[in-house]
């Protein structure tokens, strides 16, 4: 699915959600979760949405395709995962507004699948690499850009197309460094079944 249909999709259900934020939000649960995380995402996804719209039911449908994709996809561990985001046709402005709101999501997904506090994602699960991604995702978080100086354009997409990768990667490392933590959360789940 690319970036604009899941806007049409949210929108058409009545949701709210922003579609980068929204995708970053999968990522980031499906790296602390894993499958698991499919009901809580799709609830934060629709939340708002009016239950008796007939698009929601396709929403959710169409939801879950994403959500099973962006599962494979990580998974597969062949570094083919990709962030929906706008494309390149899109303003500069708009694109770095959209890679925070995504790297915002992340982390808020993070949180909701229970990551823990930096100190244990070391000593237990050697996930050295999560705290910092941790770190630098916040400040991407905050990224902004202004298109004051038209000459230094294409360094600005240079420098936006190098950001793109290094979350990208960021994302595939951490979900390699969380799957004990996965693991754990599935050992848990099914004790409680």
């Amino acid at each position: 699915m690319e970036h604009t249909e899941l806007i049409d999709v949210l929108r058409r259900a009545g949701s709210d959600s922003s579609a980068s934020e929204l995708h970053g939000s999968l990522c980031g649960r499906l790296c602390t979760s894993g499958e698991r995380a499919l009901q809580p995402w799709l609830d934060e996804a629709l939340e708002g949405a009016d239950r008796a719209n007939a698009a929601v039911a396709e929403a959710r449908r169409r939801l879950t395709e994403v959500f099973a994709a962006q599962w494979r996809d990580l998974e597969a561990r062949e570094f083919s995962f990709e962030m929906l985001l706008p494309g390149d046709d899109i303003a500069l402005q708009e694109r770095t507004e959209a890679l925070a709101l995504w790297c915002q999501g992340f982390l808020h997904g993070l949180a909701c699948g229970g990551l823990p506090a930096a100190d244990e994602l070391e000593s237990r699960y050697g996930a050295r690499h999560v705290v910092e991604v941790v770190e630098d995702f916040s400040e991407i978080g905050r990224a902004t850009y202004s298109d004051d100086d038209p000459d230094s354009h294409e360094e600005a997409e240079r420098a936006f197309t190098e950001l793109v990768e290094f979350v990208r990667v960021g994302v595939q490392m951490s979900f390699e460094e969380l799957a004990a933590l996965r693991e754990r959360g599935s050992d848990a789940s099914r004790l409680h079944s």
